[in-house]
């Protein structure tokens, strides 16, 4: 009965910046897996700070052993991986540091995984943060805030 009373709060089911930088659209990227959208439909950001921070609000489902890729499920089952730079796997965690477990819950912008830029930088890599919805999006989405300056924690994919 006093369940009626209780407010129930509204779930964010939108996509956010990871990363200040300026936000492109993934047929952008240099790796035709993401810019083919094979991976799923999303984003990149050419980072101008270290930190990748959460997308969204949900639990990640898994790291990457190289700590390339972070997994977040939503909870309206919605499946988002933060790719960073292309190539990376190679470097076997050289240059990241990892801030979370999996299995964690977390909500926009919660720091998942520090990068040493100048190391990354140093290797040559395209540090392309790449933000794909990577199985089917329920509903209708839109891709805002492309072709331009964008900070952590502003959206960029509007969900129905």
């Amino acid at each position: 009965m006093f369940e009626l009373f209780k407010k129930s709060k509204k779930v964010d089911m939108n996509i956010y910046s990871p990363v200040d930088g300026y936000c492109e659209a993934i047929t952008k990227c240099s790796d035709g897996v993401f810019s083919s959208k094979m991976m799923g439909d999303g984003f990149l950001i050419q980072p101008t700070e270290n930190i990748i921070k959460s997308t969204c609000d949900g639990e990640i489902q898994m790291i990457f052993p190289s700590k390339h890729a972070v997994g977040i499920k939503m909870k309206d089952g919605l499946e988002v991986m933060i790719h960073i730079g292309i190539d990376t796997v190679k470097l076997n965690g050289q240059g990241f540091k990892q801030l979370i477990k999996p299995n964690t819950k977390v909500q926009i912008g919660t720091p998942l995984i520090e990068l040493d830029m100048d190391y990354l930088q140093s290797q040559d890599i395209d540090l392309s943060v790449i933000v794909v919805m990577s199985n089917e999006v329920n509903g209708s989405y839109q891709i805002e805030n492309l072709n331009k300056k964008v900070e952590a924690g502003m959206r960029i994919i509007k969900r129905e």
